[in-house]
C-alpha cells in the first residue's frame, strides 16, 4: 500500500472487503442515483462523510487513498471550474459580481463528482477482479434469457478494470523515462504541458494495443471459450456483513431524502 494505484485491488480482511460484490455494485448504482438527486449542500456533505466512514472501515489509510485519487480529484476541480466560468458567461455576469446560488451550485456539482469518484474507487480497491466478474455475471443472469451473452459482458468489464491500474503504472514509468531524457512536466505553459502529455499518451496507446493482443493470444492458447459452461471456484453467498452493508446504504439514502427536504 505504499504506492496505492488507482483501480488496483488491495487485499485485506476488512469488513468492506468481505461484503458481497453484488451488494457493492447494486449499492453503488443506488448511491449514484441518490447523489444526482441531492438538491442541497447538506445532503452531499452527509453522503461525503458516510463515504469517508466506508474508506476508514476498508483498512486503507485515508492519506494514501486521497493521494492515489489526486489526479482525478484535480481533474474534477478543473471540470467544475470550467463549468463555473461557462455558467457565469451564460448568465452574462461579471466575474466580480457572482451571486450566492452560482457558487452554491458549483460546490454541489464538485461534491457530486468527488462522491462518485469515492464510490467507484472503494469498489475497485476492495473487490477483486474475479469478484467483480462473478458479481456482474450473476446480476446479468436474467438477461441471458433474452439472448444476451452475459459471460462475455462480464469478462469484458473485468478485463477493462484489471488493465486500468496496469496502464496507469506504465504511464508513471514512461513519465519517469521521459524526465530522464530531459522532458519537463512542471512547466506552467499550458501548450508545453499538452506537448509533454503527448509523449506519454502515444506510448500508452501503443502499449494498450500490445497488451490486448498478448491477452487475446494467451486466452486462445488456453482454449478459452466464453460460450462454454463453467463452474465457479468461489460461490457468492449472503453473509452477516452484507446485511450490515444494506442497512448502512439505506441509512445513507434516508439521510439524503431527509436532507433534501431541509431548505438551507
Amino acid at each position: 500500500m505504499q504506492n496505492l494505484t488507482f483501480g488496483r485491488y488491495i487485499p485485506s480482511n476488512s469488513p468492506v472487503h468481505k461484503v458481497d460484490p453484488r451488494i457493492k455494485i447494486i449499492s453503488s448504482i443506488l448511491l449514484f442515483g441518490f447523489i444526482f438527486s441531492a438538491k442541497n449542500l447538506l445532503a452531499l456533505i452527509f453522503v461525503f462523510l458516510a463515504l469517508l466512514g466506508v474508506v476508514l472501515l476498508s483498512s486503507i489509510k485515508l492519506s494514501k487513498f486521497l493521494k492515489s485519487l489526486k489526479f482525478i480529484i484535480i481533474l474534477a476541480f478543473i471540470t467544475n471550474f470550467i463549468n463555473f466560468i461557462f455558467e457565469i458567461f451564460a448568465l452574462h455576469k461579471n466575474i466580480f459580481d457572482i451571486e450566492y446560488y452560482i457558487v452554491l451550485n458549483s460546490c454541489i456539482t464538485l461534491l457530486k463528482l468527488i462522491s462518485l469518484i469515492f464510490i467507484s474507487s472503494v469498489i475497485m480497491y476492495t473487490t477483486s477482479p474475479t469478484g467483480i466478474s462473478s458479481a456482474i455475471s450473476s446480476l446479468l443472469l436474467p438477461f441471458k434469457y433474452l439472448g444476451l451473452n452475459t459471460e462475455e459482458i462480464a469478462i469484458t468489464i473485468t478485463i477493462s478494470i484489471r488493465f486500468l491500474p496496469i496502464l496507469l503504472l506504465e504511464a508513471k514509468n514512461i513519465a519517469l523515462i521521459q524526465k530522464s531524457r530531459g522532458v519537463s512536466f512542471d512547466g506552467k505553459n499550458i501548450f508545453l504541458k499538452a506537448k509533454t502529455l503527448f509523449f506519454i499518451s502515444v506510448p500508452i496507446f501503443v502499449l494498450s494495443l500490445k497488451k490486448a493482443h498478448e491477452l487475446a493470444a494467451a486466452m486462445e492458447s488456453r482454449c478459452y471459450n466464453v460460450n462454454s459452461p463453467r463452474t465457479k471456484y468461489k460461490i457468492l453467498k449472503f453473509k452477516q456483513e452484507d446485511l450490515v452493508a444494506i442497512i448502512y446504504i439505506f441509512v445513507i439514502i434516508l439521510g439524503v431524502v431527509i436532507c433534501n427536504k431541509i431548505k438551507i
